[in-house]
């Protein structure tokens, strides 16, 4: 969309928006799970690079212990996932269990996921859950919210012939304006 075009924002999607925390959530406990595995079987403070991390925490693990504890007290031909999980106790399942669940919540949180390199930065906000009108459908838009208008004012004035559940104007609007009198989000919404 061109910045100089007219956006109007219909409603949030808070609804959505409250998922897309609890999946956040979900993923920074899987990571925190994961990190503090790592800490635990290095028993050192560490710099992590997540993006590396992240990508395969086992062979991360490994080699990150390998560097630390395993040279020390192992011949160099040993196999270095085996001494790993031999010595530190720790399942392999387990950070299998934690990855997939923080690959599948990245996954499901799309383009709102966090941006992971040294760090992880979240990009999480509130406005990317904004219903917006199709700029190809403002006019139309604008005119449903008029004729809404002009049935509530009609309605203050004219307390008598209260328009009720408005199933004639829904049909002759081509469904633009609901039965509850409010314009058909649906109809105006930018498709993503």
């Amino acid at each position: 969309m061109n910045p100089t075009e007219e956006r109007i924002v219909m409603y949030n999607d808070e609804a959505a928006y409250k998922k897309a925390v609890a999946q956040e959530k979900a993923m920074n406990r899987a990571v925190k799970s994961l990190t503090d595995i790592l800490k635990s079987v290095t028993k050192e403070d560490i710099d992590i690079n997540y993006k590396k991390f992240l990508d395969n925490p086992i062979k991360y693990m490994v080699s990150t212990y390998w560097k630390v504890w395993g040279k020390k007290f192992n011949p160099p031909g040993s196999d270095k996932e085996r001494v790993f999980f031999n010595k530190t106790g720790v399942e392999a399942s387990h950070i299998l269990t934690l990855t997939s669940r923080f690959k599948e919540n990245k996954r499901l949180l799309g383009p709102n996921g966090p941006y992971i390199s040294q760090t992880i930065v979240s990009t999480l906000k509130k406005e990317s859950f904004d219903v917006i009108v199709d700029p190809m459908k403002i006019p139309a838009y604008k005119k449903a919210l008029k004729f809404t208008e002009a049935i509530e004012e009609f309605n203050k004035d004219f307390e008598d012939f209260k328009f009720g559940p408005y199933f004639h104007i829904s049909r002759y609007t081509n469904h633009m304006i609901r039965i509850d009198g409010k314009p058909n989000y649906d109809m105006f919404k930018l498709k993503k």
